[in-house]
């Protein structure tokens, strides 16, 4: 796992997230509550990374020791199903060196990162902005980074399904 640091130059005390191939895979990395989960139903697959507490199986340079780890299940066919064949999981940040914006094309690689790994795929242009990020403890949502999904409209959505 160190490798992902290494190659993106990323701190080791920046946290990296976790792809699943499904929500029943999230359940063997982290603890779910009520509010998490009717968020996955709306949002999953997609552009929604939700932190959760990670369970004791999770190594903690994932985590950056914070017991803490964020989970998505993306919506792109070609990742599922790489993701599906390395077992359900795997770290899921962008192509890129830490300080620098993710490449949406290959052509866009920085050589570092094309030097540094043993695969590359590329199944087409990205969407160029990041999944929205929050953080789901004790049935409170908390907006970490605003990404594809504007945070107002998850919060229109908790609002309109909560319980009267």
């Amino acid at each position: 796992m160190k490798k992902v640091f290494y190659i993106k130059e990323r701190p080791l005390n920046k946290p990296i997230p976790v792809l699943v191939s499904s929500f029943s895979k999230s359940k063997e990395l982290v603890y779910w509550n009520k509010l998490a989960e009717k968020l996955v139903e709306k949002y999953w697959p997609g552009a929604l990374t939700i932190i959760l507490p990670a369970k004791e199986k999770v190594p903690a340079i994932l985590h950056s020791n914070t017991g803490k780890l964020g989970v998505r299940m993306p919506d792109h066919n070609v990742a599922l199903a790489i993701i599906e064949e390395a077992g359900g999981y795997v770290t899921g940040t962008s192509a890129n060196i830490s300080t620098l914006p993710p490449a949406r094309r290959i052509e866009e690689l920085d050589p570092r990162i094309i030097q540094r790994v043993d695969v590359i795929v590329d199944s087409g242009p990205t969407l160029g902005i990041s999944s929205t990020v929050i953080e789901v403890v004790d049935e409170k949502v908390k907006k970490v980074r605003e990404g594809v999904i504007p945070f107002n409209d998850i919060l229109k959505f908790i609002s309109s399904n909560s319980a009267p």
